[in-house]
């Protein structure tokens, strides 16, 4: 088999660094057989003496084949090394272009053609409408404090609601009026919650945390008793508070998502009226609003 590290070797085999006996005997051998010719000319009879010179030369010529061959075989092995580290290199060049192809294949599955955009685009706005749709219907379903607290941050993120969404505690003219759970507060008597203000007072109860809502509404209930606000049970209809609410949102969401921007929505007063942070704003479009509140 040809040595890897011998001239005509393959190349494409690894380079090793192990002793090299054989070559080192070789050259022994030479050493000894050049310097034996060379000595040996000079112990000819003088009937040979004619030869000496021929003699010289062949053992010079051996001596001086070992530097010349430690010189060519040094060579080679330095071109031998230079071969693999570009093999290698080669190999991970290539490596490398293949890793950048298949991001750059990633990348291009991502993008989005230009025709795409809009139908991908529209389809995301679609998919959030149906999201904000889905969080009210879920409330009117059953107005948990969670599902509560799902819709008004919904219509909010839109800026479609202001900070207190009032609602009439039926036909009695008084007013709870819900409130941003992360705003500041107008009054400090109650714990950290979803607070509802009792009419136009200071006064609050807040609505914890799976506490469940007919249970809220009795300590809203007593509260209004307390301050004589109490509308009498007939006039009381928590179901009607609720529902005045999740329509209240509706209505809002609905201004948003139809491009129709009448400010952030406070009261919804009658089927045609509305108060915004802006004023008076009829629900037909067209209709001027009246003077800011």
């Amino acid at each position: 088999m040809t040595s890897p590290l011998s001239p005509g070797g393959d190349l494409s085999e690894p380079f090793t660094n192990k002793p090299r006996r054989p070559r080192l005997r070789w050259g022994l051998v030479a050493l000894a057989l050049g310097g034996g010719v060379i000595a040996s000319s000079f112990l000819l009879a003088p009937a040979w003496q004619a030869a000496v010179p021929v003699l010289s030369g062949i053992g010079v010529a051996v001596l001086l084949f070992l530097p010349l061959y430690w010189v060519q075989d040094r060579s080679y092995q330095a071109v031998k090394q230079v071969a693999v580290q570009q093999q290698v290199n080669a190999a991970n060049v290539e490596q490398l272009s293949r890793a950048v192809e298949d991001v750059q294949e990633q990348i291009d599955a991502t993008n989005l053609r230009l025709d795409e955009i809009g139908p991908a685009t529209n389809a995301l706005i679609s998919d959030q409408r149906k999201a904000d749709d889905g969080a009210v219907a879920a409330f009117l379903e059953a107005p948990s404090w969670q599902n509560t607290v799902n819709m008004l941050n919904n219509a909010r993120r839109l800026k479609a609601v202001g900070a207190s969404i009032g609602c009439q505690v039926g036909k009695s003219g008084r007013w709870l009026f819900f409130q941003d759970h992360a705003s500041p507060a107008r009054s400090s008597n109650f714990e950290p919650g979803l607070p509802v203000f009792l009419d136009f007072t200071e006064t609050a109860e807040s609505w914890h945390r799976g506490e469940e809502v007919q249970v809220f509404m009795l300590r809203v209930a007593d509260a209004l008793k307390r301050l004589g606000l109490y509308p009498s049970n007939d006039g009381f209809d928590a179901t009607q508070i609720f529902k005045t609410l999740g329509t209240t949102v509706k209505t809002a969401l609905d201004f948003r998502h139809d491009g129709r921007d009448v400010g952030a929505l406070y009261v919804i007063v009658n089927h045609e009226w509305i108060i915004t942070e802006r004023g008076m704003e009829s629900r037909t479009p067209g209709i001027e609003n009246r003077e800011p509140l």
